[in-house]
């Protein structure tokens, strides 16, 4: 089950530490972030989300979700959800876009989106026009509007973990 409910947080007892978990990976204090929860009022299942601050690129993102929190990059299912992830980052992440979990690869004319967890594609909240990129790109959330956009993965901004 992808992060739901209270299972518990691999690896965040590390962040008052800020040793290094697999991989060489560096884990930000646990004064460097904020952990908060996003109810699901459609399922009632409840999700633990980490705001981390500091830019990162996509990749290295995921990985610090993977390593230090035992999750991956946000993933978004329904308007509920974006709204709220909208209110957090907000506070919570100082710049106007973050990292989500979306990845967007484009073949032959087509525009195909997944999530980085493996979870269904079933939601999109995308800015007109969007997403745009060649080749492979991955969502951004603007906290101004709670839109979504396309970027290079290579890019470094602050992210969002569910866990």
């Amino acid at each position: 089950m992808r992060g739901w409910g209270g299972t518990g947080c691999p690896g965040f007892a590390n962040l008052d530490k800020a040793e290094p978990l697999k991989r060489g990976v560096q884990c930000p204090l646990a004064n460097e972030t904020r952990v908060f929860r996003i109810s699901d009022p459609e399922t009632g299942a409840t999700c633990r989300y980490a705001a981390v601050p500091s830019s990162h690129t996509f990749s290295s993102a995921q990985q610090v979700c993977t390593s230090c929190f035992g999750g991956q990059l946000a993933s978004i299912h329904n308007y509920h959800t974006n709204a709220e992830m909208q209110f957090w980052g907000g506070i919570e992440i100082k710049d106007t876009e973050f990292w989500i979990g979306g990845v967007i690869d484009y073949q032959n004319q087509a525009v195909n989106c997944h999530w980085a967890d493996g979870s269904s594609w079933n939601y999109a909240h995308w800015q007109q026009g969007y997403p745009q990129h060649s080749g492979h790109a991955c969502a951004t959330f603007c906290v101004t509007d709670g839109l979504w956009r396309s970027a290079s993965c290579a890019q470094q901004m602050p992210f969002v973990c569910e866990f």
